[in-house]
């Protein structure tokens, strides 16, 4: 099976009165080369596969990794939404992931890696910690026997 990444998307600012107004700050730029630098680095087999939130700072810093893995991010507007609590995905992760690219049009191969731009709700209960500080631009490295899904 392939690898699944999870990123905390990177540090933002909100220039207006939604969440539609909110892009990435140069720190937050920079957080996401860093990530996307990472997860050049890592052993896998296979073309990347890439989904995000649809949250903008999310998209912004699945489109910088996109273009280090030379891929195209898949936006999902599922689930994945700051506030959103993880106990919404039903099932395991990768079942849950493999269901949002579908209903996108994507599939989802089970033998490439798939990182997953998101935010620290989803990341944290992925640590197996739903109180852990996640700093922005972090990544993990998905481990089901350390999620802690539906406790979270």
């Amino acid at each position: 099976m392939g690898k699944l990444f999870l990123v905390r998307h990177g540090a933002y600012e909100r220039l207006g009165w939604s969440r539609r107004d909110e892009y990435l700050t140069e720190t937050g730029i920079a957080q996401v080369r860093q990530a996307a630098a990472l997860l050049l680095s890592k052993e896998v087999t296979g073309d990347w596969q890439l989904l995000s939130s649809q949250a903008p700072r999310a998209v912004e810093s699945a489109n910088i990794i996109g273009n280090a893995l030379n891929v195209q991010p898949v936006v999902s507007d599922r689930v994945w939404r700051a506030g959103d609590s993880p106990s919404m995905i039903t099932g395991n992760l990768v079942d849950f992931a493999a269901d949002a690219l579908r209903e996108k049009g994507a599939e989802y191969d089970f033998n490439r890696p798939l990182a997953i731009v998101s935010h620290l709700p989803l990341l944290a209960c992925a640590a197996g910690d739903p109180r852990m500080s996640i700093e922005n631009g972090a990544v993990l490295e998905y481990d089901p026997d350390v999620w802690r899904h539906p406790a979270c």
